[in-house]
């Protein structure tokens, strides 16, 4: 499963409502699936460590990835 969440840290928009986050995503399904292997990706991780997190989604190692919006473009899963 490959999730997309637009910010990496908590916040609120213009009304005050938190906005989802990819930190807070990730433990909250870590809670509701705590026999899955969840791991994250963002655009501020090194492409070394992108490169990793991807390639262990690729091989089924990581059953769900959790990523901001940096991913959607140019990606190939």
């Amino acid at each position: 499963v490959f999730v997309v969440v637009p910010l990496i840290e908590e916040a609120e928009d213009a009304e005050g409502n938190p906005q989802k986050s990819l930190k807070l995503l990730e433990i909250n399904l870590k809670k509701r699936f705590p026999s899955l292997s969840i791991d994250i990706m963002h655009g501020k991780m090194k492409e070394a460590e992108k490169t990793e997190h991807l390639q262990a989604f690729r091989d089924g190692t990581t059953d769900i990835l959790v990523a901001t919006s940096m991913v959607e473009v140019g990606l190939d899963i």
